[in-house]
């Protein structure tokens, strides 16, 4: 949704660095959106059935994106220009040393944001 963590993350990411978004790959990563409300369905749905208990599900939306795929469609949704700033993992790494764990740019993230 508009206000979901995923999407505030970006956004908050680019207000904070001036309309740039710091990446540190090539936006290859896969993402599978979901709306929460669908979530919530699908665990309202398990809970319901007794054949469901002890089961595990992966769920995510209709539609794979990758990350430079997500970028582009939350720009024009916003209609500003997408601009992806290309910084080293090394230097992001010790820029997010400096702002110990800061929601919307850590070390975590940096890390994890390149699994595919």
């Amino acid at each position: 949704g508009p206000y979901d963590y995923f999407v505030r993350h970006i956004m908050t990411q680019r207000e904070f660095f001036y309309n740039f978004i710091p990446v540190t790959d090539d936006c290859s990563a896969k993402r599978q959106p979901i709306w929460a409300n669908d979530v919530g369905l699908c665990v309202l749905n398990a809970l319901k059935l007794h054949e469901t208990r002890g089961k595990t599900y992966e769920i995510g939306g209709p539609n794979v994106y990758t990350m430079l795929e997500v970028y582009e469609l939350l720009h024009n949704l916003t209609r500003r220009e997408c601009k992806l700033a290309y910084v080293p993992k090394k230097w992001a790494m010790k820029f997010a040393e400096k702002i110990y764990n800061w929601e919307f740019f850590n070390l975590d993230s940096i890390v994890t944001v390149s699994y595919t």
